[in-house]
């Protein structure tokens, strides 16, 4: 019998899934680690050490079940889930019309090497419309990129990225929309992007904790390849579901606002040299 990637995806929810099912979703998603023509997939660079610092910094970390980076602790540990609850949570109908990837309701696409900036932007964006309770908010992710590389296409790493997310925020594209990395943000957007920040967020170690943030419906900021996505959905307890920047021409459909932009992966595709981030707080001036 024909099996499409809903069904194993179900099946995958539940546990059910058989090696033949898991060779036959490899086989459906295997044109998804090449990116359209034009679009780069090598512009995540790896969490230094002082870029850590410049997040840690900012006092807006949460860490799970007491594990930090380093020896000072900001924010109130999260508490990581069992295997039971985890389950419990993503087996239940309601998941799948709860879970960040229905509160997204665009795909970027990325200019040069901006991944990082543009899959925090697709982040930054469903939280908003998940507390605003509608799907408008459109932001312009070179808010970020363009200062982080002080504005050369040079790439960026996650915590870093962050950090200036934090501080600094992204604008409206209805303030400013260029995409061109050389050019200089506009006072008045930077003014605006103030009400665009992220407020918190919580450092993610091991796979139990993105397990968790998943389950709990906040997408997991992460990397692999040299590229930085944005998981959105637990799909089991061994794959996730991701929101790529290659626009909507790119991967399969999980949202009824579009088609495409979305990939699947096992948790062994993981670079965790690159950090893994869950997105969970943004301001609320922008939101009333």
């Amino acid at each position: 019998m024909y099996m499409n990637a809903s069904d194993i995806e179900n099946k995958l929810r539940h546990g059910t899934a058989t090696a033949e099912d898991l060779e036959k979703l490899d086989e459906l998603y295997s044109d998804l680690d090449t990116p359209p023509s034009g679009v780069s997939s090598g512009g995540l660079k790896e969490d230094s050490k002082e870029d850590i610092d410049k997040l840690v910094a900012t006092r807006c970390m949460a860490y799970y079940d007491d594990v930090a980076c380093g020896d000072i602790q900001y924010v109130e540990p999260l508490k990581v889930w069992s295997d039971a609850d985890i389950k419990d949570a993503i087996e239940d109908p309601s998941y799948a019309e709860s879970c960040a990837t229905q509160y997204l309701w665009r795909v970027i696409h990325q200019e040069g090497n901006s991944c990082a900036s543009a899959s925090l932007c697709a982040a930054i964006e469903l939280l908003f419309n998940y507390y605003k309770g509608g799907f408008d908010t459109k932001l312009n992710y070179m808010t970020t990129y363009n200062v982080v590389t002080n504005y050369r296409n040079g790439g960026s790493s996650l915590a870093k990225t962050l950090a200036l997310a934090i501080e600094q925020g992204m604008a409206s594209e209805a303030v400013w929309d260029s995409k061109r990395y050389r050019d200089r943000i506009p006072e008045e957007a930077l003014e605006d992007a103030k009400n665009y920040r992220i407020t918190a967020v919580a450092n993610i170690t091991n796979e139990q904790q993105f397990r968790t943030a998943l389950a709990c419906g906040m997408p997991v900021y992460f990397g692999y390849a040299g590229h930085a996505i944005l998981a959105t959905e637990l799909l089991g307890m061994k794959h996730i579901r991701y929101i790529n920047s290659w626009g909507s021409s790119w991967g399969k459909t999980a949202n009824p606002h579009f088609k495409g932009g979305f990939g699947i992966l096992p948790f062994s595709r993981w670079h965790k040299r690159y950090g893994a981030y869950a997105i969970l707080g943004v301001t609320a001036n922008a939101i009333d």
